[in-house]
């Protein structure tokens, strides 16, 4: 077993009972260890997806032959993701701890460019993931039901990436035009509209 992915893995499970014991452990635990236990879980993603970049090797893998078929740009793309989960979810413990979360989703929920960017980023990410073909497998009942399946979503997801993140950079540029085209759109996509 890696060390270093047993001290990931421990983080985020301390974290998680770190979170238990600040919600069930009543007057005789700190609310703190609340926040807490969510920035240190958030500590053991970030760190994992850090490694995933600076390695170029997945982070999280328990072997060091785990995952080698991801070994290189995947595991970049991998470790980026990661590293981006983990560093929002260590900003929630912050904004939590400080009472400012409310605060901070209303002000996303009037001005969502941050939102649509970083969903793009992670659809992006996903979508590049899914156009790797580890192990190099082929064949026709493979390339037929498992890759052209896989590289079709991939695309999918890819293209909506970047139009999330288009999206986000319009909002961010010009907010009243995208308020507009928003409010033409079917009800369920109100909520981007201020």
């Amino acid at each position: 077993m890696r060390l270093t992915a047993f001290f990931y893995y421990a983080l985020i499970v301390l974290g998680i009972a770190g979170v238990a014991a600040g919600h069930f452990g009543g007057a005789a635990v700190p609310k703190n260890f609340f926040y807490f236990g969510i920035g240190l879980a958030g500590i053991g993603i970030a760190l994992g997806g850090l490694e995933s970049v600076l390695q170029r090797r997945v982070g999280f893998r328990l072997a060091d032959d785990g995952y080698s078929d991801y070994d290189g740009f995947p595991a970049i793309i991998l470790g980026l993701m990661t590293l981006f989960i983990g560093a929002a979810i260590v900003g929630a413990a912050y904004l939590l701890a400080q009472g400012r979360w409310h605060a901070m989703v209303e002000a996303l929920l009037r001005r969502p460019a941050p939102i649509l960017a970083a969903a793009g980023f992670l659809f992006a990410g996903t979508g590049a993931v899914f156009l790797v073909n580890p192990g190099g497998r082929s064949g026709l009942v493979w390339t037929l039901f498992v890759r052209a399946p896989k590289i079709l979503l991939g695309l999918a997801l890819l293209v909506s990436g970047f139009a999330l993140v288009g999206m986000g950079g319009w909002e961010f540029v010009q907010p009243q035009a995208f308020d507009r085209f928003v409010r033409t759109m079917p009800q369920p996509l109100s909520w981007l509209a201020h």
